[in-house]
């Protein structure tokens, strides 16, 4: 079988009656035709299966599989990846939405770049389906994915594809610190085999924030995970790390029990990183453009909430750091994320960590 071209898209299913139509839908509405749709229902108790069975019915291209009991969200995407035939491989979740070109798109990206991985810019909403906001990821080239990488996940899980060797070679791991972080911990050990990432810099996705999904409902443990990861990923790359309390602050902006020693140094450790790393790695102009744009908005933001939440001294000292950095001001990426950011504050929709 020729398998040319043809992407293997992987949707993981459980108890996902609200939203899967709608999410099988816009893989099946995609410009891009070549594709095998997977859809994995993991022993839902609702509608799911007959709707996945449904729609298989009005696409040949649309296969369903069901767990005869509830495997989890890493046992099931590794089914998937055993089950796949394309030449790529892409992920997609039952309750999130698809642009219509984004298998277009990121597939030419992807050949063009010659990466491994390919993700792209996503719109965020609430469970509910209401727009909440842009998150523009604007570093999209492969050596600043990589400095990203050393911080947090440099892309939206299910707005990827990849080669398929890339999953079929390297499955998923259940383990304790990809609990909740599965993503995450496959990026690492991907970057350490020198595979290469990029995005789109289009929107290309809608991701749902939802509420009652398995991420959002063990958060504590997916950042805990996520920042052993992040400290391990840091030492590897440039043999230096944050400390773990300043990974969660620069990352997550928690600010409750924060000093300005503990802000200042956590501000000086970054910009450490960041010459460790384009002194060790081949950077281009363009890279190294986006790694300094990552680290001044990364720097900004956590000053900003250091302003709005911290105490006396907090505020004093991030208004006298954001003050000595006036240039920062005239940049449009400062003024959009500090907007963005203000609406996520404002909103309530996080009451301590403003991500």
């Amino acid at each position: 079988m020729d398998n040319s071209g043809l992407i293997s898209v992987i949707i993981p299913c459980y108890n996902a009656e609200s939203f899967v139509e709608q999410a099988v839908l816009s893989i099946m509405n995609q410009t891009y035709r070549n594709l095998e749709i997977i859809c994995l229902d993991d022993a839902s108790t609702d509608k799911t299966l007959s709707i996945l069975e449904s729609l298989a019915l009005d696409d040949g291209r649309v296969s369903v599989y069901k767990n005869e009991r509830n495997l989890g969200l890493i046992e099931t995407l590794n089914k998937g990846i055993s089950l796949c035939k394309g030449e790529f491989i892409a992920r997609m979740d039952a309750d999130d939405i698809s642009l219509p070109l984004r298998f277009e798109r990121q597939l030419s990206f992807l050949r063009k770049t010659g990466a491994d991985v390919c993700g792209c810019y996503y719109k965020e909403m609430t469970h509910d389906g209401r727009f909440f906001m842009w998150n523009q990821r604007f570093v999209h080239h492969k050596q600043a994915m990589k400095f990203v990488g050393m911080f947090e996940s440099p892309l939206a899980h299910p707005a990827v594809i990849a080669k398929a060797e890339v999953f079929k070679d390297n499955p998923y791991e259940l383990t304790e610190s990809s609990y909740v972080n599965e993503d995450y911990h496959l990026w690492c050990r991907l970057m350490n085999q020198n595979k290469t990432f990029v995005q789109v810099p289009e929107f290309l996705f809608v991701y749902r924030n939802n509420r009652m999904g398995e991420s959002s409902s063990k958060t504590d443990i997916q950042r805990q995970n996520q920042c052993h990861c992040a400290l391990m990923q840091q030492q590897h790359t440039v043999g230096f790390n944050l400390l773990a309390e300043q990974q969660f602050l620069y990352l997550l902006n928690t600010i409750q029990d924060v000093d300005s020693k503990l802000l200042h140094d956590c501000l000086m450790r970054i910009e450490k990183i960041k010459l460790l790393f384009v002194e060790r790695f081949e950077v281009s102009d363009l890279e190294r453009d986006e790694i300094e744009e990552w680290v001044i908005q990364r720097s900004i933001r956590v000053n900003f909430f250091a302003l709005v939440k911290g105490d006396g001294s907090l505020r004093l000292f991030a208004l006298k750091f954001l003050l000595s950095h006036p240039a920062w001001f005239f940049r449009k990426r400062t003024w959009l994320n500090l907007f963005y950011k203000s609406v996520w504050l404002v909103s309530g929709f996080r009451e301590k960590v403003i991500g």
